[in-house]
């Protein structure tokens, strides 16, 4: 007897029959003239729950994906760098690069929605996140993104009219919340403790010269962990990563004191002052006495 399935849905129940704990549906959409003249440009999103027994996807594509976890748990990995989703996490996927996802080897299973997006500006972004090596973001934000999610697939799965318009504002919030949720860890919230210690010792001493061996001793680590810790959670290096709290807080001082500019850069951990403009004018294009004008 010969069974005749017609459609995306029907293809989906008999894969459900097949294997009962996958449930699986997709939506997409086509841009239409008006969708292409916004930054982003939603073209599939749906919803899925899997098992540990289930293959990982990894098909490329040209879009960036945006999964978020409501149940269960998943492992993500971009490249040689694999990260756990778990439940408010939204993990961020290129797809045209090498990646997988599944179901996380110690979970029962793993519930998700998504979305695939193309836009400007999103290559970009997703480098300077360097979400490549960190794909999953958590913070209390991103919990409360699963709203946003929830409303994409309803209005992909209705055809709405207004999908261009408002996916494209869904789709600005959730990359806002990603990078808040980046700026939370290179704040020092989120991050393992080590790592929070040696930032609260920097940022209470900031004038001392700080060497690697220093940040390592205070995280019980040896230099090179501290380097990998760093670039995995925080996107730099140990020392760049002091550079740029000294700048924030120069800024800071030139903008709210009347402190002279030699006395900011020794309070801030550079003795010799034309060291300190050149290192403040290579990070912002501004020298320390234009900001402090501009900011009056």
């Amino acid at each position: 007897m010969q069974h005749v399935i017609h459609g995306i849905p029907a293809i989906c129940a008999m894969i459900a029959t097949v294997y009962p704990a996958l449930q699986s549906t997709i939506h997409f959409n086509t841009p239409d003239h008006l969708s292409r003249v916004f930054p982003y440009r939603l073209h599939v999103a749906g919803q899925r729950s899997c098992d540990r027994s289930h293959a990982p996807i990894g098909a490329r594509f040209n879009h960036h994906t945006l999964v978020y976890t409501y149940s269960g748990a998943g492992m993500v990995r971009m490249g040689r760098v694999s990260a756990a989703a778990h439940a408010g996490s939204i993990a961020w996927v290129d797809t045209s690069q090498s990646y997988q996802h599944a179901c996380h080897p110690e979970a029962e299973s793993w519930s998700y929605l998504w979305m695939g997006l193309e836009g400007h500006g999103l290559d970009m972004v997703f480098a300077r996140l360097r979400v490549a090596s960190n794909p999953v973001f958590t913070s209390q934000e991103t919990v409360a993104a699963e709203a946003h999610f929830h409303r994409v697939v309803e209005l992909i799965r209705g055809k709405s009219p207004a999908i261009g318009s408002a996916c494209n504002a869904i789709a600005a919030q959730l990359i806002a919340i990603i990078a808040g949720a980046c700026a939370d860890t290179m704040a020092g919230r989120n991050l393992p403790s080590r790592l929070a210690a040696v930032m609260q010792a920097v940022r209470t001493d900031p004038a001392r010269r700080w060497s690697v061996d220093d940040l390592a001793d205070i995280a019980q680590v040896s230099a090179s962990q501290l380097f990998r810790q760093f670039r995995r959670h925080v996107g730099m290096t140990p020392l760049d990563w002091v550079r740029h709290e000294r700048i924030d807080l120069a800024k800071q001082l030139l903008s709210g004191t009347d402190m002279p500019v030699a006395a900011v850069a020794l309070y801030c951990g550079y003795p010799d002052p034309f060291h300190f403009s050149r290192e403040f004018r290579r990070l912002t294009s501004i020298a320390p006495s234009g900001f402090r004008m501009e900011k009056m």
